[in-house]
């Protein structure tokens, strides 16, 4: 399809449109300038860039890919059932044309991958981070919690590798700075935190929880002051996302166990005695 005096010419599949060249792209699907349709100016605006979920296509001698999030996806013969979709709705398109698709979902998808125990990730930047309550409690604070769940093909994360973030990025924007500090805070104190990545970069002091001392040894490094000598990481140093292992002793407040009061004992009796008569 084309518009009305206008060059640009798409292929249109699952709903979507890609870009094709009709002096070379047409031959390998069996079509001539002839079979191209011409649509009023403005008519291909109103169709999506990218091709629907579950989209299937194929390039001449390709492999087969799946469409998740307009990305594009290998898409292994063993994997049809699993994700209720049919070999028979492969559709062919030009070589190339499938490169236009990016290798990641857009940001804030929340994905898993299909025979993957590791859990849910949430796509950022073409990576993906792992999530847990706590990061959903930051996305939904942040106002990116409703995005949109995929079930990916078995190796696409492959594609979508696991994000480095620096300890003490608690926003996952690249950078370390007062703001990160705040979200700490506010975290330790219980007021919502948009930080969507304090689950897994708040906590510099390894143990597992965002506290004020987390939020001290970030203020540090911001203010340029050495970090104190310690095993644990500095601020700063990127390391793969990963959920941290929580020491409970320290986040959590032990139960108060009720000491039992002592039964007050019963107080005895008189003892009669008995009186002698004169």
């Amino acid at each position: 399809m084309k518009e009305a005096f206008l060059p640009p010419t798409y292929l249109i599949e699952g709903g979507g449109k890609l870009l094709i060249s009709p002096d070379t792209d047409l031959a390998p699907l069996g079509l001539t300038t002839r079979d191209v349709q011409t649509l009023p100016a403005g008519a291909l605006a109103q169709i999506p860039s990218a091709p629907a979920d579950g989209t299937l296509l194929n390039e001449p001698g390709g492999q087969t890919y799946v469409v998740y999030g307009g990305a594009k996806f290998v898409m292994p013969d063993s994997d049809y059932t699993a994700l209720g979709l049919s070999p028979g709705a492969v559709k062919l398109v030009s070589p190339g044309v499938l490169s236009q698709l990016p290798a990641a979902p857009p940001d804030y998808s929340r994905i898993q991958q299909l025979g993957d125990d590791s859990g849910e990730y949430v796509a950022l930047r073409g990576s993906r981070i792992p999530i847990d309550a706590d990061a959903l409690e930051a996305m939904k604070a942040a106002g990116v919690a409703n995005g949109p769940k995929y079930t990916l093909p078995t190796g696409a994360f492959v594609q979508v590798p696991l994000a480095e973030v620096k300890r003490g990025d608690s926003d996952c924007d690249g950078n370390i700075a007062l703001i990160d500090v705040v979200r700490v805070l506010q975290k330790a104190i219980g007021v919502p935190s948009p930080g969507i990545c304090l689950h897994v970069a708040g906590d510099v002091t390894c143990d597992g929880w965002a506290f004020p001392a987390d939020a001290l040894l970030i203020l540090r490094f911001v203010a340029e002051v050495p970090q104190p000598a310690s095993t644990c990481p500095n601020v700063g140093v990127p390391e793969p996302a990963a959920i941290p292992v929580r020491n409970a002793a320290v986040g959590e407040t032990p139960a108060v166990t009720e000491t039992p009061s002592a039964t007050p004992s019963a107080t005895p009796e008189p003892t009669l005695r008995p009186t002698r008569t004169p």
